[in-house]
């Protein structure tokens, strides 16, 4: 049974960015990305989800998946679940500033709502 309920980020327009991401993904991130979702709904971003991390100054966090695609989600707390905000592939250790411009503007969006 699933403990929270994940929402997907929509623009101002109401396009659903974290579905056309997944859309375009191949069959392998696709199925990465519903695992990930599904670790959302059971463990939530508590430290029983192996995969999270908290980024610095940001109550935002990091679901990594790791393998060729190095895909993560991005996540912070919302209602009485949990928002996806952004999902990418990283090519790097670091979050890359774009993605953090990204991720701080939706971030913004939700708390003005």
């Amino acid at each position: 049974m699933d403990k929270y309920y994940v929402y997907l980020y929509k623009n101002n327009k109401g396009s659903d960015l974290i579905s056309e991401f997944a859309r375009k993904a191949t069959r392998s991130q696709k199925s990465k990305i519903a695992r990930q979702i599904q670790y959302l709904k059971m463990y939530g971003l508590t430290k029983n989800n192996p995969s999270l991390k908290k980024l610095a100054g940001l109550q935002v966090w990091e679901m990594r998946s790791l393998g060729n695609d190095n895909l993560r989600i991005f996540c912070t707390p919302h209602r009485d679940g949990i928002m996806m905000l952004h999902i990418t592939i990283k090519k790097s250790q670091k979050t890359s500033p774009k993605d953090i411009s990204i991720i701080t503007k939706r971030l913004k969006d939700l708390i003005q709502d």
